[in-house]
């Protein structure tokens, strides 16, 4: 095996066939020398090399005014100008002919072509089916036969957008709607970008005011935040479709919500379903027994004898007199119920404790339901109040009472809340108006 030999030398440091000395000289050749840089006088444009970008001639014509350009920052008055192009001249001699025809009807044509624009209002005239530039506020002239005007109030305006029944996401059923306050801004695309301006923004508003509540809570809508927060969005997704015709969405209020059905629990709706399943059946055939041999073993188990109260699950089932009960100590017992109250007695109470003070104060009509009763309703709207049998066409307030809660509510035992938390009282309308009965509570409770 051989191994090639290798030298190492040192480079050269100069390089062959330059002078120890190179001097640059400037300004001998042109072509010498060229730098990015410029070093001529300021505005010495011919030393400095500057070239102007190109220019192309001014384009006019008929055509040249037909499109334009323009980004509207602001809502300004003064920006309502409409590019028009020159009539052809068909179009002059039918407008040649309407001013002539007003000319020699005067001064009875006065009355088709002078028009009193108000002082909130502006005046959109279509020549031709062309928009000219906005006129108002005074009198204005236009040209019969060729002319169309629309007059259009430029003051707030307001709608208000009819109750909907709306199911909730919890499978919960609302009634609500609202009230949107509205000016035009632009009244040439008020006039021009669509046909039926009114309609149109109620129905948009309605649909979004449904797609919204759709998604949310029977107990989310129960909060003032959320409303506000509902009422914000529906105000900026129902101006960002209307700035296209020249309306502006000023403000957006909720009206007050029913509640017509309260939502359902959605994890016991959940567990519901899967029971019912074909997976849940098998389940069940599982642990059925099972839990029904811990179920009977627990309801045979004996009661220690220091029993000394009751318990507070339903024992319904059992028989008193198979429960050992200890005869040492006192068995703590329940308050008894209020005993039940005649119909016509119990309006008359009722009627005693109205007057003009508590219908100013609570201003609800509230009909009644009750097992074992005829119904009723308690009117505390309307003049000094009443309490009455019957139905009422138009209640406020729809209240379904067990006859056990009945005189409970009445007398102040029983609040309205704990009683709707129990299940013992079913409300149609709003929580809050039916809450409002504790203050007739309050006056009828020493009478009962």
């Amino acid at each position: 095996m051989t191994v090639s030999s290798v030298r190492y030398s040192a480079l050269k440091q100069e390089e062959p066939g330059t002078s120890e000395s190179v001097e640059m000289q400037f300004g001998t050749d042109p072509d010498y020398f060229k730098s990015a840089f410029t070093y001529a006088n300021y505005n010495d444009l011919d030393r400095m090399g500057y070239q102007a970008p190109p220019r192309y001639g001014r384009w006019t014509g008929r055509s040249a005014g037909r499109f334009t350009w323009k980004i509207r920052e602001t809502w300004d008055e003064e920006d309502e100008q409409v590019e028009q192009r020159p009539l052809s001249p068909i179009e002059m001699i039918l407008v040649a002919l309407a001013f002539i025809l007003t000319i020699a009807t005067l001064p009875f044509s006065l009355i088709f072509t002078l028009k009193l624009v108000g002082s909130t209002e502006k005046l959109v005239v279509l020549r031709l089916g062309r928009a000219l530039k906005p006129r108002g506020p005074g009198p204005s002239f236009v040209l019969p036969c060729v002319d169309s005007v629309h007059q259009i109030d430029t003051r707030l305006a307001a709608f208000s957008v009819p109750p909907l029944k709306v199911i909730t996401h919890d499978r919960g059923l609302l009634e609500l709607g609202a009230t949107v306050y509205l000016r035009v801004r632009d009244v040439i695309a008020s006039v021009c970008e669509i046909q039926d301006r009114d309609s149109s923004t109620r129905t948009l508003a309605s649909t979004l005011l449904y797609r919204h509540v759709q998604k949310k809570r029977v107990c989310d809508m129960s909060h003032a935040h959320q409303k506000r927060e509902l009422a914000a969005t529906v105000k900026d997704e129902l101006s960002a479709f209307t700035q296209q015709f020249g309306v502006e969405i000023t403000e957006v209020e909720l009206s007050e919500i029913k509640v017509l059905k309260v939502g359902e629990n959605m994890g016991m709706a959940a567990l519901s379903a899967v029971a019912k399943s074909e997976v849940g059946q098998q389940i069940w055939s599982v642990i059925g027994p099972t839990l029904e041999e811990i179920a009977k073993e627990t309801r045979d188990q004996p009661e220690p004898e220091e029993y000394t109260s009751i318990s507070l699950i339903d024992v319904g089932d059992i028989n008193e007199t198979e429960r050992p009960i200890a005869t040492e100590k006192p068995i703590a017992t329940e308050k008894p119920t209020a005993p039940a109250v005649d119909l016509n007695h119990l309006i008359t109470i009722i009627n005693m404790g109205i007057d003009d003070s508590l219908t100013n104060t609570i201003g609800k009509v509230y009909q009644i339901y009750c097992k074992g009763y005829d119904p009723f309703y308690i009117d505390l709207k309307h003049g000094s109040g009443k309490a009455e049998k019957g139905k009422c066409h138009n209640p406020d307030v729809v209240l379904h009472v067990e006859s056990s809660a009945l005189t409970g509510l009445l007398s102040g035992n029983i609040s309205p809340l704990s009683a709707y938390m129990n299940g013992s009282l079913r409300i149609e309308g709003s929580v809050q108006d039916a809450t409002s009965l504790s203050h007739l509570a309050q006056r009828v409770a020493h009478l009962l």
